[in-house]
């Protein structure tokens, strides 16, 4: 984002690999439970041929504290705001971590599809290397069996 100089502040949020931590998950969970909405973009596995760029709302969660006339109402240890903010935080850090192990799921994919098309192409160059090779030994025995011949002709021990 500094490269294409967004003109918004923004805070960078660096893993310390690809797939974050369950540690790592929650801190940015805890992050994003404050904002309105968060948008998630990550590349979705299809196939192991295709994968499509998916975006997901996270904070797409909607939670009514306000009952009907005639509703049962219960009493919660601790208070139903804090509850209802700890599993918003659980189901958040989860939706987190499907984006990411989909988008781990989507790059091994894409590995996978780069290793066999190079698997083919080794196979087909093999190939070609094979033919070469077979040539080459034929030409070395069609040119052995010439040295023999033209020495056998300049001894005159042999009647072609």
């Amino acid at each position: 984002m500094a490269g294409k100089k967004y003109p918004f502040p923004y805070e960078p949020i660096v893993f310390n690999s690809e797939l974050p931590t369950e540690v790592e998950l929650a801190v940015l969970s805890k992050r994003l439970v404050d904002y309105q909405k968060v948008l998630v973009y990550y590349p979705r596995f299809m196939t192991v041929l295709s994968q499509l760029p998916s975006l997901v709302d996270i904070t797409g969660l909607t939670a009514s504290t306000t009952g009907e006339k005639g509703e049962n109402y219960y009493i919660f240890e601790p208070e139903i705001g804090k509850i209802l903010d700890f599993f918003e935080q659980q189901i958040m850090q989860l939706l987190l971590e499907q984006a990411f192990l989909e988008a781990e799921l989507a790059r091994i994919g894409t590995q996978l599809t780069t290793m066999d098309n190079a698997q083919q192409r080794a196979i087909k160059i093999i190939r070609e290397q094979k033919g070469f090779l077979s040539v080459a030994n034929k030409q070395h025995l069609n040119l052995q069996s010439l040295d023999i011949a033209a020495a056998m002709m300049r001894n005159g021990s042999a009647h072609i």
